[in-house]
């Protein structure tokens, strides 16, 4: 390659990489977004256990943005009852049995659109394109034959 080339492709390069990199701003943007949704996430599984506790965390968070020095004595009453809720066993198992059963729901969701892309895929690729096509083939294993009748 010339320099000129050399030069033309480094450039490009570093081009690109910049073009493509997300700003603090974006970062920070995203992360209020991904914190937002986990919250939500948590208050909807509480519902599911306690729709009271739910009410309180929402409650909580609507002081929270308003400001916690104007309402700190009903900040802090609000938080002594959501400890209270929390703290019984019943809602406790019942918040982990919800968490477990979310997990679990988005593993099979991964697993049907894996199963749904190896299924509709193999019209187009044929089987080599099946990374498990060969360990998952029936085995056909032939019979012996029948035992000779004892000699007389």
């Amino acid at each position: 390659m010339t320099h000129f080339k050399k030069i033309t492709v480094c450039l490009s390069a570093i081009l690109l990489m910049t073009a493509c990199a997300t700003s603090p701003e974006e970062q920070a943007r995203r992360e209020a977004e991904r914190q937002k949704a986990q919250r939500a996430l948590e208050i909807d599984l509480a519902r599911q256990c306690e729709p009271q506790v739910a009410d309180l965390m929402l409650q909580m968070d609507s002081l929270k943005e308003q400001g916690e020095d104007a309402n700190a004595e009903q900040f802090s009453e609000l938080n002594q009852q959501y400890k209270e809720k929390i703290n019984q066993p019943l809602f406790y198992n019942c918040y982990k049995l919800a968490w477990e059963n979310y997990i679990n729901q988005r593993r099979l969701e991964a697993a049907e659109r894996r199963a749904d892309y190896y299924e509709h895929d193999l019209w187009l690729w044929g089987h080599w394109h099946d990374p498990f096509y060969y360990h998952h083939r029936p085995r056909v294993y032939h019979r012996p034959p029948p035992p000779r009748p004892p000699r007389r």
